[in-house]
């Protein structure tokens, strides 16, 4: 189910049931009419609640994911977010308890509200050095994360819009002091990129 937009020639994915499979491949390109769109956008709760959805693939030419695309996809574990994309919305993934890692590539700025809240499994995240802000809740009760800790390649501290739910937090070796000083990361526990480490895994 798609909304086509004739004047640029785009498309949005928009919410419908995605639970018949436990893999679903956004495409690139719809035909309608005569007229290619390019599918750029997926709606906000696109995804909402496809329990049984295990894998998305998305094409390079997504630039939008909206708010709550992804929650409560208790299933999903594997997903690709394009380079294009520059936002993660708010409670975008949340309640994805079985996802264990996703790799947010440079571009993205925004981090929304309780993106990554209750994400449980969710064990190595490392956030680009063009993120510029983390919403409220962020990492909420992402035990396992917690424990590990976050990367982030940022020399510049990002804006926090509210208590982000993470203490353990690694960042470059030049900007540690920097953080530390920065009057809403200062409380947290500020480590070189290069002391990271698994906490309490066994193999």
């Amino acid at each position: 189910k798609l909304q086509l937009y004739p004047q640029s020639q785009t498309a949005t994915l928009l919410p419908n049931s995605y639970n018949s499979s436990d893999k679903f491949t956004v495409p690139e390109t719809v035909a309608y009419d005569g007229v290619t769109y390019t599918v750029t956008a997926l709606s906000d709760e696109c995804f909402y609640g496809c329990t049984t959805l295990q894998s998305v693939i998305l094409p390079n030419t997504i630039k939008i994911i909206g708010n709550n695309c992804f929650y409560y996809c208790s299933s999903l574990t594997t997903i690709n977010i394009p380079e294009g994309v520059t936002a993660l919305g708010d409670y975008c993934f949340e309640s994805c308890s079985a996802l264990t890692t996703i790799n947010i590539p440079e571009g993205v700025t925004a981090l929304g509200d309780y993106c990554f809240s209750n994400c449980s499994a969710l064990s190595f995240l490392e956030i680009p050095e063009s993120v510029k802000s983390i919403g409220s809740s962020c990492f909420r009760s992402c035990n396992t994360l917690q424990e590990n800790g976050i990367i982030i390649n940022s020399t510049t501290p990002p804006t926090l819009l509210g208590d982000i739910s993470m203490n353990r937090i690694y960042v470059p070796e030049e900007a540690v002091e920097t953080y530390k000083a920065n009057e809403s990361w200062k409380n947290k526990t500020i480590s070189k990129i290069d002391d990271f480490h698994y906490v309490d895994i066994e193999v």
